[in-house]
């Protein structure tokens, strides 16, 4: 098991140092993936001149939630290559795979496995050079079923799971159900002995 823990990691490195390049020396305009040019930049360039209303794109497009475009209209604002956009999410989302395998009781080296098969799946692999959002929401799934899953009696627990739930529903239409889904299946044992203070943490960064 070790071994092969070893051969999914080295294969998720290898992965990553070749998307990182890549991310690094093309354009969204040379990829030409038509989903990230025709509204997901457009959109994430319009927060980043601080026009927070929706840019008026055909098809209604630019009302799409636009959560993971506020993560690209950093990318625009710092001067970073766009295509580095979902190579960061590729990484995310190998981190919060093992996380959450883990919170389910898997051994280090199984979560290992289980992330390596996470992030190499071919719906996975055809987007770490575009800025559609779909691994995003992913990451954002992982990582609300984490938190869920690993609840703590802290003051930065709330905060960090109202965030985690507020980008997964903010990141896509289909976000809101995975959110009511998680919180229905996972959240009775976090929601339980909830006070004002608690849901006052919680709601502020969800909304």
């Amino acid at each position: 098991q070790k071994l092969v823990a070893k051969i999914f990691f080295a294969i998720f490195t290898i992965l990553f140092l070749y998307f990182l390049y890549f991310g690094m020396t093309t354009s969204p305009e040379g990829l030409k993936e038509s989903d990230s040019i025709a509204y997901h930049i457009p959109i994430a360039r319009n927060l980043a001149m601080g026009t927070f209303l929706p840019p008026r794109l055909p098809q209604g497009l630019g009302y799409y939630p636009a959560a993971a475009e506020t993560l690209l209209a950093i990318f625009i604002t710092l001067g970073l290559p766009l295509n580095l956009f979902n190579v960061l999410g590729f990484l995310c989302l190998f981190y919060f795979s093992k996380k959450s395998g883990q919170a389910f009781s898997l051994s280090k080296e199984t979560s290992l496995i289980y992330a390596g098969s996470i992030v190499t799946l071919q719906s996975v692999l055809r987007w770490p050079l575009t800025q559609t959002i779909d691994i995003w929401l992913a990451v954002f799934f992982l990582a609300s079923l984490y938190l869920l899953k690993t609840a703590r009696n802290s003051p930065f627990y709330f905060p960090k799971l109202g965030l985690a739930l507020g980008f997964l529903v903010g990141v896509k239409y289909s976000g809101l159900f995975y959110a009511f889904a998680l919180i229905f299946i996972f959240g009775k044992g976090v929601f339980k002995n909830i006070d004002f203070k608690k849901v006052f943490y919680f709601a502020s960064p969800l909304l």
